[in-house]
């Protein structure tokens, strides 16, 4: 296909999502960049109306606008970077949108792994699904915490990587039951958690735990583990375990271990390590595919408003639960009047939610 005839694309916004979409349109084999603006907002999008086939859209002031604006040109639309911080800001969103196709760039639900660790819970290579146990843990640069009141109106990076770790779950194990949720700010004392862990249950009677926090130094984190995020070192080393009756599943490296002999398998017999990798393209690149997909065939979105509003919604109830656990007063520990010195077994400080 020529050049001239693959669909363009408008960036708006700013973010590291939108700058690695315009080094993949730059050698993109059936898109191209139809231009980068920063600022301007719904007038970015009328500028360049004759133009553009679609925009990718992230971090930008008024963005419902933004959105609205690119809806009334009937472009598909992918959102990328955070969520909203709140649902009523989710769903200014989505009433932006109208009936636009929007897909909602919840990147890891593009990577190989997490299709082929899909498929294999649901063929039953581990049997019935028992738990999932998640962790996302590193620490991350102090330049990230310069803007208080940014930090304290959309929340930190810990509350990010619950939203997207919340929405890994619910894709791989299915719809969250129930949960209870603890927090903390004690290591970064800042204006937002720097930790979150979640103990839940599976509609399918299946349970997890989760925990996340930017500020602990360990190799175990999902960019970690992937190593395909700029500025995290790669380790290889998985983040997740996912066990049933008849297996687990090492994730995302997919090294599936299992009983391979004859006669009922338990703790009694040595399992088999079966390494079933999946690799291809960085989901980044998997994600604008699918969105190149949506704009030349009119393809549903993988991720659409309702699936990405149902995880966020999720993570602001775990936040939330986290917040009142840490108001009980019969919360052991749990006293203001000392904020200076905080031995390991102390409550965590209160954080506003």
């Amino acid at each position: 296909m020529s050049v001239a005839a693959r669909p363009a694309i408008l960036l708006i916004g700013q973010g590291a999502g939108l700058r690695q979409c315009a080094g993949l349109l730059a050698r993109h084999d059936r898109l191209r960049l139809a231009g980068l603006v920063a600022t301007g907002g719904a007038a970015a999008v009328r500028g360049f109306a004759r133009q553009a086939d679609a925009a990718v859209i992230g971090d930008c002031a008024d963005r419902p606008a933004v959105i609205a604006a690119a809806a009334a040109r009937g472009w598909p639309v992918l959102l990328t970077g955070p969520l909203p911080a709140s649902l009523e800001e989710f769903d200014t969103e989505v009433a932006a949108a109208a009936d636009t196709p929007v897909l909602v760039g919840l990147e890891r639900r593009h990577h190989a792994a997490v299709g082929a660790a899909r498929s294999l819970i649901a063929s039953g290579a581990v049997g019935t699904l028992t738990a999932i146990q998640a962790q996302w843990a590193l620490r991350q640069p102090r330049s990230l915490y310069t803007d208080e009141r940014r930090l304290a109106a959309r929340g930190g990076p810990a509350f990010a990587a619950l939203v997207e770790e919340i929405d890994l779950l619910r894709h791989l194990g299915g719809e969250i039951a129930g949960m209870a949720a603890l927090s903390s700010a004690h290591a970064r004392r800042g204006p937002v958690e720097d930790a979150f862990a979640l103990c839940g249950r599976f509609a399918s009677g299946g349970l997890f735990t989760l925990l996340a926090t930017d500020a602990a130094l360990t190799p175990w984190g999902w960019e970690a583990a992937a190593g395909e995020a700029p500025g995290v070192a790669p380790t290889g080393l998985d983040c997740w375990q996912i066990s049933g009756t008849e297996g687990a599943i090492g994730f995302p490296s997919l090294r599936l271990w299992r009983f391979e002999g004859d006669g009922q398998a338990d703790c009694s017999r040595a399992l088999s390590a079966i390494d079933l990798g999946a690799r291809g393209e960085p989901p980044a690149a998997r994600q604008l595919a699918h969105f190149a997909d949506m704009v030349e065939a009119g393809a549903a979105p993988a991720v659409p408003f309702a699936q990405a509003r149902a995880s966020l919604a999720a993570a602001l109830e775990a936040r939330a639960a986290a917040a009142a656990a840490l108001r009980d007063p019969a919360a052991p520990g749990d006293d203001d009047t000392n904020d200076g010195d905080r031995g390991p077994g102390s409550a965590p400080r209160r954080v506003p939610t």
